[in-house]
């Protein structure tokens, strides 16, 4: 490393830390480092497949009903969990398109 710094990796048992001296570094949350592994082992095919996901017809239909229901604040508990499991997978997903589109533009330079 540049000017003799050392890079170490720890764990603590709840997150993956990456430390360089003169530096902030935001540690890895083991959700983070979970899916960067995931990542790790996508393949070209893989990931285009990952990029063109899209949620099913009646899905999207449901996500939208509990959107507009939690606008209004007229969302059951039983719904306020299920809108909140759906946002949680829309985010995984999220993150796991963006890593596929990374991997894919880097293949491609």
């Amino acid at each position: 490393m540049a000017g003799g710094g050392t890079l170490s990796i720890t764990s603590d048992g709840n997150e993956v830390c990456v430390r360089m001296p003169h530096m902030d570094v935001k540690p890895l949350t083991p959700l983070e480092h979970l899916l960067d592994r995931m990542s790790s082992l996508l393949t070209a095919e893989m990931a285009r497949e990952l990029v063109n996901f899209r949620y099913d017809t009646e899905t999207q239909a449901k996500i939208a009903e509990l959107a507009d229901k939690a606008n209004q604040g007229s969302l059951t508990a039983q719904e306020r969990e299920q809108y909140a499991q759906y946002i949680e997978v829309g985010d995984l997903i999220g993150i796991l398109i963006a890593r596929a589109r990374k991997l894919l533009r880097e293949q491609a330079a």
